[in-house]
């Protein structure tokens, strides 16, 4: 059998053309193959192929085999002529069969993963089907499987969650630069795209931030420099009421809280550059808030195109 002939012949198996024989040979030939506990080498697919090449085909096969007299060995060169052809024809059925063999004895099952997603100025709770009840602030995803076997969970966003308890079994949420690990307990994330620090706020239970273990009240930071923990010093769920708590805040963190919470986009035009604010809003209108800020922060604001605008004081 030439090289030609076993690439026709994988390419008659992938297209449903061998005959029931042929397919139960190959099948059994790679499952051998592709399931032993080491890699073969050259001589052992050689080995097996040749096997193959008996069973498929026996009567291309037949003038191969130079059958020594009784008690003689196989002529060396006969030995060495056929074992680059069979070298390349393992190679070709290998590359082949791979491609051609796998999607039969190792199907894939699909798995379904299901994606929550909030909007600006949205906030909305689900409950998990392991019965944790998560409550996701605006502009969030969370997705995880529909079976939810592994109780794992993916968050891009800022999200409450209060664990159903399961000793067997942790709950762990994966965000962008680091994984949250529990058993049952109530925790805030906040890991939006823009924010370059991730925060996990432990307000019960216990609850493990890479390898670091969160007692309830502390708050780990995980950035560029790594992992800082420290006494939560907000009100981490503010936002689950509608409120807003600044501490010490930019104005790009200003902007992005009322844009959050309001689905208002607030525009510094103004001469102050360096901000650092303090205050809580709780129930307040947006408006009620920019003039509260505009008053302690000696600023105007005027309306445009849906925009609030900062801008100097008269």
């Amino acid at each position: 059998m030439h090289i030609d002939d076993l690439a026709a012949l994988l390419k008659r198996y992938h297209e449903d053309q061998c005959t029931p024989e042929e397919r139960r040979i190959i099948e059994e030939w790679y499952e051998g193959l592709s399931t032993a506990e080491s890699i073969p080498d050259e001589a052992e697919i050689s080995a097996s192929l040749e096997r193959v090449l008996d069973r498929v085909q026996p009567q291309a096969a037949e003038p191969a085999r130079q059958q020594a007299e009784p008690g003689q060995e196989r002529p060396a060169q006969t030995r060495h002529a056929r074992w680059p052809w069979y070298a390349a024809a393992a190679s070709v059925l290998l590359i082949a069969g791979i491609y051609a063999l796998t999607p039969r004895t190792r199907p894939t099952p699909a798995i379904e993963t299901l994606c929550v997603t909030t909007a600006a100025a949205e906030v909305r709770q689900i409950t998990l089907p392991d019965g944790s009840a998560v409550t996701l602030n605006a502009n969030t995803t969370l997705s995880y499987e529909k079976n939810f076997a592994q109780r794992r969970v993916h968050l891009e966003g800022e999200a409450f969650f209060q664990v159903a308890p399961d000793p067997g079994k942790p709950f762990i949420a994966d965000v962008r630069n680091t994984t949250v690990t529990v058993l049952g307990t109530s925790f805030d994330i906040r890991a939006y795209e823009r924010d370059t620090v991730t925060k996990v706020a432990l307000l019960t239970g216990r609850v493990r931030v890479g390898e670091t273990t969160l007692n309830p009240g502390e708050i780990a930071c995980k950035g560029r420099n790594g992992l800082r923990v420290g006494r939560i010093d907000s009100d981490v769920t503010a936002w689950e009421q509608k409120a807003i708590d600044f501490r010490d805040a930019s104005f790009e963190d200003i902007a992005f809280a009322l844009q959050n919470t309001y689905n208002v986009r607030l525009v510094n035009a103004s001469h102050k550059k360096r901000w650092s604010y303090t205050g809580y809003f709780q129930h307040e209108s947006v408006w009620e808030i920019v003039r509260t800020i505009c008053i302690t922060e000696h600023l105007d604001y005027r309306s445009d195109q849906g925009q609030i605008i900062l801008v100097n004081k008269n």
